[in-house]
């Protein structure tokens, strides 16, 4: 049978938001961390400045790596706008 919990039901807005605080280090740090996969090394592997056939053939070649630069992008966009939230939520509207 299948039962509810009712104290998770209840809200406590302080406690909220300071769990929010605590991880919100964690969303950062994160994001910091795995940046330069997709801003670096990626495009240094790829990109041969100005040499257009020799790109293409390496975006050929590497097709994996440009998935995991594709990738890598949106993950760290979503978890922009996760961080974004989470300091939104953070943030303690009462004035008090």
């Amino acid at each position: 049978m299948l039962t509810l919990d009712l104290r998770l039901l209840s809200f406590n807005p302080s406690g909220y938001h300071q769990k929010i605080s605590e991880n919100r280090g964690t969303l950062v740090s994160s994001a910091r961390n795995r940046r330069p996969i997709d801003l670096v090394y990626v495009p240094g592997k790829l990109i041969v400045s100005g040499n257009a056939t020799a790109t293409a053939e390496n975006l050929r070649a590497a097709e994996s790596l440009l998935r995991v630069g594709i990738w890598s992008e949106l993950f760290h966009q979503a978890l922009g706008i996760f961080l974004v939230l989470a300091l939104w939520m953070s943030y303690d509207f009462s004035g008090g």
